[in-house]
């Protein structure tokens, strides 16, 4: 305990079992240590987690055990602060986005050195670059927001070349992070241009279905389903399943 009312929070991981099978629990890390505060840690299926840890000394980074001087991603005594999001793919790849104290730029970085690591960033035509999804191939895909306007899901750093999808076509606005998995097939939150939202993943036909909801009562909602949409080049009969809500 760090003090009165303080409780000490320890990582731990253990594999899944039936009711009554024994288990074992294993910490990762802990605030005996090093450490003072953890955040969302990731495992992967291969066993390996990262979280972002804050230190008794100061200071904050993407970490991997209980040793933040050997079990560490990237840390905050170099180039980096203001971790926030990470994704850890089953190769062991971290995506997480931080802020370049160097260049006081923001964005998606997979290591310590933002000249060999960086995704993308702020310093090129994105304003704000947010969480990112990444599959076993070590593709990318993540919300972003260009200087001179507009919000799409892209797949790197150039909008001219890796532009999944953005608002100059029937979508006004993102949530943020799309979904991706190991097929390369990308799955986001989306605003409509015509009204409502959906959950979609293009480029394929899909079927659409979308909702408007509205207050009925203090703290209670009517949902109204809308007409599905179809998106594709010829508005055939879509080749893939929005969804559920």
């Amino acid at each position: 305990m760090r003090g009165l009312g303080v409780i000490l929070f320890s990582l731990l991981v253990w594999p899944a079992s039936g009711q009554g099978l024994p288990y074992t629990l294993t910490t990762i890390a802990d605030t005996t240590g090093p450490y003072l505060s953890f955040s969302s840690p990731f495992v992967n299926d291969n066993g390996y987690v990262v979280f972002r840890g804050r230190l008794d000394a100061g200071g904050e980074g993407i970490f991997t055990g209980p040793n933040p001087a050997t079990d560490v991603i990237a840390d905050s005594t170099g180039p980096f602060s203001s971790f926030t999001s990470r994704k850890l793919n089953n190769g062991g790849t971290v995506v997480f986005r931080a802020y370049d104290s160097d260049s006081g730029q923001q964005g998606l970085f997979t290591g310590p050195n933002p000249a060999t690591d960086t995704v993308v960033d702020t310093s090129g035509p994105f304003d704000v670059v947010v969480s990112a999804a990444i599959n076993d191939m070590g593709v990318i895909a993540f919300r972003g927001i260009l200087d001179a306007g507009g919000d799409g899901i892209y797949t790197g750093p150039n909008p001219a070349t890796d532009t999944f999808v953005d608002d100059a076509g029937p979508f006004s606005g993102f949530g943020s992070p799309p979904a991706l998995n190991n097929n390369g097939r990308i799955v986001f939150a989306a605003l409509l241009d015509a009204g409502g939202e959906g959950i979609l993943g293009l480029p394929e036909n899909l079927w659409v279905e979308s909702k408007r909801c509205v207050a009925s009562a203090p703290g209670e909602s009517t949902c109204f389903a809308r007409p599905p949409l179809r998106f594709g080049p010829s508005g055939d009969t879509p080749s893939a399943t929005a969804l559920g809500w």
